[in-house]
């Protein structure tokens, strides 16, 4: 920090703790006069938006608590709540257990009627995957004429060197 010319100390008067203030913020003021400076605003009682702004840089504000009010329940309604809850978690999972294993099945739909059949579903399924096969095959196909068109252009782009245009 640099040297300070300031001449009050800080704990003289409102006017001299506001210059050692603004020299703080101007960042005029040594080490020692920056401690000093400091331990005087811990300590003053005097009230100022600029002091209050400096507390806040230095770190010296009013640390606030809150109280609140706690919900203590008298023991006889916890019990009873935890009672309440294990019975609903038991009922639950014995209900959840207690369900029939459903079937594996298969099922397809073609015009909007279920088709059960195994060997059915399986032929529709082959069938399907059949004809995304030969979309993608199309989309290859596109893609690569489209790469051959474009390839002269890009070859010819990178031919050209800035200083030729």
């Amino acid at each position: 920090m640099k040297k300070s010319n300031i001449q009050a100390s800080p704990g003289e008067s409102l006017a001299a703790l506001l210059v050692a203030i603004e020299a703080y913020f101007d960042c005029r003021l040594s080490d020692e006069e920056e401690k000093q400076l400091r331990r005087t605003i811990a300590r003053t009682r005097m009230v100022h938006p600029a002091i209050d702004e400096v507390k806040a840089v230095m770190g010296l504000g009013r640390r606030s608590v809150v109280k609140r009010g706690s919900l203590r329940f008298p023991a006889s309604v916890n019990i009873a709540a935890s009672v309440a809850l294990l019975v609903a978690g038991a009922w639950g999972i014995s209900k959840y257990f207690s369900q029939p294993v459903a079937e594996e099945m298969m099922v397809a739909y073609v015009n909007g009627k279920a088709v059960t059949d195994e060997d059915e579903v399986m032929r529709l399924f082959a069938a399907n995957l059949d004809i995304m096969r030969q979309g993608v095959d199309d989309v290859n196909e596109r893609m690569d004429e489209m790469l051959d068109i474009i390839e002269p252009a890009i070859e010819g782009y990178n031919s050209v060197k800035p200083l030729d245009i």
